[in-house]
């Protein structure tokens, strides 16, 4: 749903007439089952709720919270260890940045009405607190354009909620202010060194280097948001648990993901289509198109995740609540894309004038099913026989989500045999004819579905809007339907953890023993890197043939563990191999089904 020059939230409404469960044998074509573990493992705990996490480089990284915590790692995440902000009082930092390995600022809560901002130009080995005019604000978000010199800060009065954005153009010894209005700001980004975007109760736009705002829509509260350097692409995300989308530099917005009772807090894409959006809950979702689908990630978390971070292609951060440090080495989660099509056949239900009729497939909970993301839905009208096609209003019902798919079309034409819809069709069902053979587009797009639980009653309610003067249209059987659901699952052999977290990094390659061992269908594999090195574990059969990479990338120092979902291979012996550095070592397990 496209919206001009404000945010929209459609609602979704239930059915309440009457239906009627017909219980068949559904018939799976495909299902294929992701049995998968953590993505995102906790890398490091600092004690404190952190706020956010800034890198300089792939290797250099700084990360703030509560109680004055600022921590560092120099080598990519394996390690961090606490830097002093030498502040005579005890404040929560709420963002940081650094634009290279020794200059950086941090902003954070008043102190006794005083705004804090801190700046390092040594890598944090020393702070210095910065005078700022503007008292009594919360500053929330930084952002330092390093061609121009200057510095961009944002936050709220904390006694009247009026937001402000400061400038700076002498690397922090002045302070300006370029916006000072109506509700809070709680983040700041700009995308070239002329154009950004700021967000909050409101979302507004600068096109001089922040010198001045001006508005650009009304909003349910955005926490944070991203626009890509060409300005025309842009997401944010709410406080109400939803994603939006724009392709018109923000003059319309579509909806993405919906996340019912949880709060989005932070968003980072790496480039147009690999995006990142955080949770209250301490999930983690992707998506590599753009947002068009979004798949719920594996997190060794259940607090707020605060903020969020690519630093390469592989290596991510993630912070929140409980002092929690998450880091990824896979991209932040690798997907696959399954379909499952289940079709109700051989029915024989009667079309009843001015009444609606049902029909039920029940698809029951699956293995890890909490980190499957319905991403599309097609139906299938295989056969229903009616003399009218004109009166029929079909509608699809699962999960508190209900959307009418067909409405009245066909006139006086008969029957649909063979109808498939599908919201990438480009041929809408009102263009079609009897029998409406082949694929269309349905009267509401099935979208509506996207993000949904995979598992539960999917209903079909077909309405016979009649007689009218037509005696005719007592005649209508529903014969067969089905439906079409894509999830993305997390992939079914994934790293579990690896790296240093608070341990001695290992002196030397090992290879340990699967566990368990025998097994069925998965099992555990536990290896120890001693430097950074190229890694490859490799899984051969009885006979020697290859049938399995299942790591071949740089990984730092540290233990690893990978999860080997063996469920499509046969019983039997099998031999699994480290090559890393000049090392190489093989181990024997066995698959017994």
């Amino acid at each position: 749903m496209k919206v001009k020059g404000f945010f929209f939230f459609p609602t979704s409404y239930s059915s309440n007439l009457a239906k009627m469960r017909n219980v068949v044998i559904a018939v799976i074509l495909l299902l294929v089952f992701a049995d998968a573990r953590s993505q995102w493992y906790n890398n490091y705990n600092t004690g404190n709720d952190m706020k956010a996490v800034s890198f300089s480089d792939n290797n250099t990284g700084w990360a703030v919270g509560a109680n004055n915590t600022i921590v560092k790692t120099t080598n990519g995440g394996n390690n961090w260890f606490v830097q002093n902000c030498g502040l005579p009082f005890v404040t929560n930092f709420n963002s940081v940045y650094f634009y290279d390995n020794d200059n950086g600022l941090i902003t954070g809560d008043p102190n006794e009405g005083s705004t804090v901002i801190i700046k390092t130009t040594n890598g944090g080995n020393n702070w210095q607190l910065l005078s700022v005019p503007q008292s009594n604000y919360i500053l929330t978000d930084v952002v330092f354009i390093p061609v121009s010199r200057f510095a961009l800060v944002s936050g709220y009065n904390s006694s009247n909620n009026l937001g402000i954005i400061l400038k700076s153009t002498d690397d922090g010894a002045t302070w300006n202010t370029c916006y000072n209005g109506p509700g809070r700001i709680n983040s700041i980004k700009m995308q070239t060194q002329v154009f950004g975007f700021a967000c909050g109760d409101i979302l507004i736009k600068t096109t001089n280097q922040g010198n001045n705002w001006f508005n650009v829509a009304s909003s349910d509260n955005i926490n944070d948001l991203y626009f890509n350097p060409n300005m025309r692409f842009g997401w944010v995300c709410t406080e109400s648990g939803k994603v939006y989308a724009t392709r018109d530099t923000g003059a319309t917005w579509l909806e993405q993901l919906h996340n019912n009772g949880q709060e989005f807090i932070s968003l980072y894409f790496s480039n147009i289509n690999f995006g990142w959006v955080t949770s209250s809950d301490g999930r983690i979702y992707k998506t590599t198109n753009g947002g068009e689908h979004w798949t719920k990630l594996i997190t060794e978390a259940n607090t707020p995740l605060n903020d969020v971070v690519m630093v390469s292609e592989t290596i991510g951060f993630a912070v929140g609540a409980n002092g929690v440090i998450l880091r990824t080495i896979n991209g932040g989660g690798d997907v696959i894309t399954d379909l499952l099509e289940v079709h109700n056949s051989n029915l024989n239900i009667t079309l009843i004038p001015n009444q609606t009729v049902s029909d039920t497939i029940y698809i029951p909970p699956r293995p890890f099913e909490e980190f499957m993301t319905v991403v599309d839905v097609d139906v299938y009208i295989d056969t229903v026989l009616t003399t009218i096609d004109g009166n029929l209003i079909f509608s699809l019902y699962h999960a508190g989500v209900s959307d009418t798919i067909i409405y009245k079309v066909g006139g006086t034409e008969s029957n649909f045999i063979g109808t498939k819809l599908d919201d990438e069709s480009n041929r809408a069902i009102e263009e079609g004819h009897a029998p409406f053979t082949g694929v269309f587009r349905p009267s509401r797009l099935l979208f509506q579905f996207n993000n949904v639980p995979l598992s539960g009653d999917w209903i079909l309610n077909v309405y016979q809007d009649g007689p009218g003067s037509d005696p005719k249209i007592l005649t209508g059987v529903i014969k067969s339907w089905g439906m079409g659901v894509t999830t993305n699952n997390a992939l079914p052999g994934t790293i579990l953890g690896g790296g240093n977290n608070s341990v001695q990094t290992p002196v030397k390659y090992k290879l340990h023993q699967n566990y368990p061992n025998p097994f069925n269908p998965a099992t555990r594999i536990k290896f120890d890197v001693s430097e950074i090195s190229d890694v490859n574990l490799t899984i051969f059969d009885i006979t020697g043939r290859k049938v399995a990479n299942l790591v071949n990338q740089r990984l730092a120092a540290g233990t690893y563990e990978y999860l080997w979902n063996a469920a499509g291979y046969t019983s039997g012996i099998y031999f699994y191999r480290l090559s890393a550095g000049n090392h190489s070592e093989t181990k024997k397990m066995m698959l017994i089904k």
